[in-house]
């Protein structure tokens, strides 16, 4: 995670600029991973650079990655609602979850059918560790709690994962098991790597 020493010294403008050249493209990634689209996540990161902006003395030093995936999930809770009114819509019908679980055709099919058939909040937890790579400590910040409630949380949804992997694909689930230690090691090389680009 990158920080910046001199904020105090940093116009609007310029500090702004800074977090939009070293965030943009986590965030996107993030959007684009969650929305229908590439122009629907154009759209919703144009409104979440937007907010940040606007409420840029709101954004934390050392914390603004967290912060702006708040402020993604909060823009894409509004644009969940506005799909969601479409379902009876045909251009949206190959969006419901259930048209994936009939054809599954991979392993990262029936990962991503479960995943979706989990509560939001233990999908988005796993998606934010596993995909985007945010530290317990990170999370803590994205969820406002104590690391220790992080590992909690985490622990319980990868455990109902695992549940709803094995009764949909036991080899899978299994896997899975044997797959977590290996992508948090990558995790925490990737994070390593945020930590010394942030003091270059």
């Amino acid at each position: 995670m990158f920080s910046f020493s001199d904020r105090s010294s940093k116009s609007h403008k310029d500090l702004f600029e800074a977090i939009y050249s070293k965030t943009f493209d986590d965030v996107f990634r993030y959007l684009l991973r969650r929305t229908d689209s590439q122009q629907d996540a154009e759209d919703l990161i144009a409104e979440v650079y937007t907010t940040a902006w606007k409420k840029l003395s709101s954004v934390p030093a050392n914390g603004e990655l967290p912060w702006l995936y708040t402020t993604a999930h909060n823009h894409l809770r509004n644009y969940w609602r506005k799909q969601s009114k479409k379902r009876d819509n045909e251009q949206f019908k190959e969006l419901q979850p259930e048209d994936a679980v009939e054809q599954p055709t991979s392993e990262s099919n029936s990962l991503a059918v479960c995943i979706k058939q989990l509560k939001e909040d233990d999908a988005e937890i796993i998606r934010l560790s596993c995909w985007e790579g945010l530290s317990p400590k990170e999370l803590a910040e994205v969820y406002k709690c104590s690391t220790n409630a992080i590992y909690i949380k985490l622990h319980r949804a990868k455990e109902r994962l695992q549940q709803k992997l094995a009764e949909q694909d036991p080899q899978l689930s299994e896997d899975l098991v044997k797959e977590t230690a290996a992508v948090e090691h990558i995790t925490a090389g990737d994070q390593a790597i945020r930590k010394e680009q942030a003091h270059e």
